[in-house]
């Protein structure tokens, strides 16, 4: 096989998984908006499933020399849940955070309680959004395009999963973002509808 051979299957590799990944989030995002994952939940250590996908990113943090760390607030934190789609929202939160930070960057997440609220906040010191984009990025394809993350792939899917997910468990995300300093990722969980 010649290189020019070896690098068109390359290409055609790549595209393959990259529509897989696309018809994979579209489904699920189909699942999310058809109320199919709020038939399962179960009691949530959240400060527990924060460290495990921390600890799941951290090859591809430290291959950029990203400072990827997990906040200690408390022990514990529990809250009422679907598993698999908190922990969705925070794989993919993470996952945007290291590629949209530069080499050097920090990330930090960490979950915290108060008496009406359960909140998890996934920060960094990566590229930032600018103003007049924020309001969109929660929308389905949309991507933040520009010099220095066109090269970045994705599906723009992300975060529309994310905040699906979120609100079919009454929460609200916020972010807060400055261009050249990085982004902040603030989800609340209403305490008021898991009673444990």
């Amino acid at each position: 096989m010649t290189e020019k051979q070896k690098e068109i299957l390359q290409r055609t590799s790549d595209r393959i998984k990259s529509l897989t990944k696309l018809s994979g989030e579209l489904l699920d995002l189909s699942k999310i908006e058809s109320g199919l994952i709020n038939q399962e939940r179960e009691e949530l250590d959240l400060i527990a499933l924060i460290k495990g996908q921390a600890e799941f990113y951290r090859d591809k943090a430290d291959a950029k020399s990203i400072l990827l760390t997990v906040k200690e607030t408390k022990k514990e934190i529990h809250m009422m849940g679907n598993r698999i789609n908190i922990e969705e929202v925070v794989s993919n939160l993470i996952s945007n955070a290291i590629r949209y930070s530069p080499s050097g960057g920090q990330i930090t997440v960490w979950a915290d309680e108060k008496s009406d609220c359960t909140k998890i906040v996934v920060s960094d010191t990566g590229f930032g959004i600018e103003k007049k984009e924020l309001e969109h990025i929660f929308k389905r394809f949309f991507r933040v395009k520009n010099e220095t993350t066109r090269y970045i792939n994705g599906t723009g899917l992300g975060l529309a999963i994310v905040k699906s997910i979120v609100e079919a468990h009454h929460g609200t995300i916020e972010v807060e973002s400055e261009v050249g300093k990085g982004t902040c990722f603030s989800i609340y969980f209403p305490k008021s509808e898991y009673k444990i």
